[in-house]
């Protein structure tokens, strides 16, 4: 009778530690999602800018070229910019620790799923790793985090350009 109360309580845990991943995987799409939101908002506030100040032709080359343009560049593309760049870093290193903690309870699962304790469970976890990401695998490894991080990466080059153009329409050389 021991070995059965034994068993039921390493199920326990185990059927705890899966739904506390999933639970822990559901959050990292919801923090992506809130990120998304974050930097629609801050591209739109750029383009708002960007249209409102040299779209509509406020400023003169000549004015431009004088400085009045890097008011705009300091006062409203800047702190923008800085707040997009360091936003997306932020959100790069939260997407890779989520992808490390979910890795290690992924790992730790698998090893539930080897005990004697859990013998004749289907072993979930452990043939998921060996069908999509183990050596053997015939399929296309789906790294889900990996992509996933690409885009606060991609996002930095399109403030880095946007900072470019900020720059050169401060300096004049792109007519307003």
């Amino acid at each position: 009778m021991k070995a059965r109360e034994d068993t039921i309580d390493k199920f326990e845990e185990y059927r705890f530690f899966a739904e506390s991943t999933a639970k822990l995987s559901d959050r990292r799409q919801l923090t992506t999602q809130v990120w998304v939101t974050l930097h629609t908002l801050l591209f739109a506030a750029l383009g708002y800018l960007m249209n409102a100040n040299v779209g509509s032709g406020a400023e003169s080359g000549a004015a431009a070229a004088s400085g009045g343009g890097w008011v705009l560049v300091l006062s409203a593309f800047g702190p923008l910019l800085l707040l997009g760049l360091f936003s997306c870093a932020i959100w790069r290193k939260m997407l890779l620790s989520y992808r490390a903690l979910i890795g290690w309870r992924y790992d730790q699962l698998m090893e539930m799923e080897r005990s004697p304790q859990l013998e004749g469970l289907h072993r979930f976890f452990s043939r998921e790793y060996e069908e999509f990401f183990g050596p053997d695998s015939k399929r296309p490894r789906i790294g889900f985090t990996r992509l996933e991080a690409l885009l606060p990466t991609v996002l930095i080059f399109v403030y880095l350009a946007f900072g470019v153009v900020a720059i050169l329409i401060g300096l004049g050389k792109i007519p307003s």
